[in-house]
């Protein structure tokens, strides 16, 4: 609401995890609730159903199409990203992709292979392909990666077998790894914990490590939730503070595309 003519403003795709749904997703990262304050475009799809009635994204070999359909996902969203823009005032320097788990492993692979529409991701608890050769974006693409040392759903050091039926996946220091790598950055460091992201943790629970010059202007940081212990909320989805909403937010908007 309050959209002026003339004005274009930031697009964020946000990509629910399997078993999820667009309702589920943003009632859980909370980003509708932001749109008009913060102004920007929100666009929140639904993966296809498998034959168990279960909602998904063809992302990786590892993420998550245990039927084996082969949906072509990454057409589906890039020409739902054409169709924004064709009808919306978007900043095409300011597209992001946000995404968890499932959804999280579909916005690495958004960033390996739609880099020319894409400014930058976040990827909470999902993780990038285990063959660093099969990603090859043509632009620089800034990327946060969030995830908690103890998930126990899509492990932080990786899993080679992956599950049953799919292929393995790297760990998430390999993850950022690449992605330093690719989008030539020099260094990163860590701080302590400094920030308080989650209900799940009392006090400070993350720790930042932020690479330092890269390609382009773009930035690649790690967002690392220390380990918990609770019968009620898995680490995979730990109960979430309003500033992890704000914090991810400021990332991406304090990130636009500085190459033509």
């Amino acid at each position: 609401s309050g959209a002026e003519p003339g004005v274009h403003f930031p697009l964020v795709l946000l990509l629910h995890g399997y078993m999820g749904n667009q309702n589920l997703i943003d009632s859980y990262l909370g980003f509708q609730a932001q749109v008009d304050k913060r102004k920007f475009i929100l666009v929140v799809p639904n993966g296809l159903q498998n034959q168990l009635g279960l909602r998904y994204w063809n992302a990786s070999p590892a993420c998550c199409d245990f039927d084996h359909a082969s949906h072509d996902d990454v057409t589906y969203l890039k020409g739902l990203l054409m169709d924004a823009f064709s009808k919306y005032a978007v900043d095409r320097s300011r597209v992001y992709v946000a995404g968890h788990s499932n959804g999280g492993f579909m916005a690495h692979r958004l960033a390996c292979d739609a880099s020319e529409l894409i400014t930058g991701i976040i990827s909470f608890a999902g993780v990038g392909p285990l063959d660093r050769a099969g990603c090859n974006p043509r632009r620089p693409v800034s990327v946060l990666q969030i995830h908690a040392e103890d998930d126990d759903t899509i492990r932080f050091k990786g899993d080679a077998q992956g599950y049953e039926g799919l292929e393995g996946y790297p760990s998430v220091d390999d993850t950022v790894a690449s992605w330093m790598e690719r989008d030539r950055c020099e260094s990163a460091r860590e701080k302590q914990a400094i920030f308080d992201l989650t209900l799940s943790i009392p006090g400070p629970d993350t720790t930042l490590v932020r690479s330092a010059t890269c390609a382009s202007g773009v930035t690649v940081e790690f967002w690392k939730i220390q380990p918990f212990q609770s019968w009620i909320h898995s680490s995979h989805t730990p109960l979430l503070r309003d500033e992890f909403t704000q914090r991810t937010l400021d990332f991406i908007f304090s990130h636009p595309r500085s190459e033509n």
